[in-house]
Formats: C-alpha cells, structure tokens, sequence
C-alpha cells in the first residue's frame, strides 16, 4: 500500500510529466478540504469557490517549481491562503475566520461533537452558539497574523513548523503568534466576550 506521502509524490510526479489524471486525482484528493480553508478567510460560499479553483489553477501552472522541500500540501496550502488574503486585501470578501470547519478536520473528536451537539436539546445548542459567537468576537480582536496561526494550529491542525513553512516565517514567531493570539482569547473570553 502507498503512504500518503508517496501517493502525494507520485501524483506531482505524474502532473509534471502532463498527466492529467494525475491532477484530476489531486483536485479530488484536496478540494473538500481547500475550500474548508478558503471559507474560513472568506466566509462565503462563491468566493471560497472561485478562490479554490484559482488555487488549483496555479497548481497546475506553478507545479514545477515544487521542489520537494516542504510535503505538497504544505506548498500548496501556501498558495491557497496567498490567494485568499489577497481576496480579502481587494476589499472583495470580509475577512473573518470561521470556528466551525465546513469541510473534513483532521481532529476525528472535534467532527463528533459536532453531530453530537446537533441532537442536544434547544437550550445547549442556544449555549453552543453563544459560545460559538463569542469565540468568533475574540477572534475578530486578533490581528490578521495572529488570526492566521491560530486557524492554522488550532482548526486545521497544522504542527508549529507546518505553520511556519506556509507563512514563511519562523517556528518561534509562530509560538509567540501563537502565545499572543491564545492570551487575548483567554481575556477576551473571561471579560464576557462581548
């Protein structure tokens, strides 16, 4: 059986010799979870959409200049969240994050809660989207960095050098992100979050 890893190289392998069924497996392979990614920045269906089909057009445009450093998706999400903050620089989209992914998650537990909390009674699913809606406030007092490595961490599962290959900056600014953005939750949270 090929790792993912392998199954990954192979299929950059393939598009760089113009195979396009290699790049049609890719597309498959990464688009529930790109446009996950894009609606968090974007918080709009159409826009993640088209921002989600320029990112694969760049993929297939940029491929050779993939170099192996870094694992594809890690290239490729660079790319995508590029895309999208250009997006929200245009003044075409609201930049907002969402806490709720609409596509896969890497944290299998964080998928159940959710099907869990929609057989909840009324009154804790009231509780969960006050909650909700305060954890997004705090998020909207992050600054855009800070907005970014937490998303990156905490909702998609990233590790500490994962995000800073893709922001292109260093493992330690990341933590201290990371610290920052955690910090300000915390006391934007326990002040009421209003």
């Amino acid at each position: 059986m090929i790792d993912k890893k392998d199954e990954d190289g192979l299929l950059v392998e393939g598009l760089r010799a113009g195979e396009e069924s290699a790049f049609r497996l890719l597309v498959e392979k990464y688009q529930t979870r790109a446009f996950s990614v894009a609606f968090g920045y974007i918080k709009d269906v159409e826009g993640a959409k088209d921002v989600v089909q320029e990112s694969f057009i760049r993929i297939y445009e940029k491929i050779k200049s993939f170099k192996g450093d870094s694992k594809f998706y890690t290239w490729y999400y660079r790319i995508l969240v590029n895309l999208c903050m250009d997006a929200m620089r245009k003044g075409k989209r609201t930049a907002a994050f969402s806490i709720f992914m609409v596509g896969e998650s890497r944290n299998k537990e964080y998928n159940l809660n959710i099907r869990e909390s929609e057989k909840e009674e009324p009154e804790k699913k009231y509780a969960a989207k006050v909650l909700s809606k305060k954890i997004e406030n705090g998020l909207d007092q992050l600054s855009v960095r800070e907005k970014q490595v937490f998303e990156l961490k905490h909702y998609q599962g990233f590790r500490i050098r994962e995000v800073a290959d893709i922001m292109e900056i260093k493992e330690g600014t990341v933590r201290t992100l990371l610290h920052r953005a955690v910090h300000k939750l915390k006391k934007f949270l326990k002040d009421g979050g209003l």
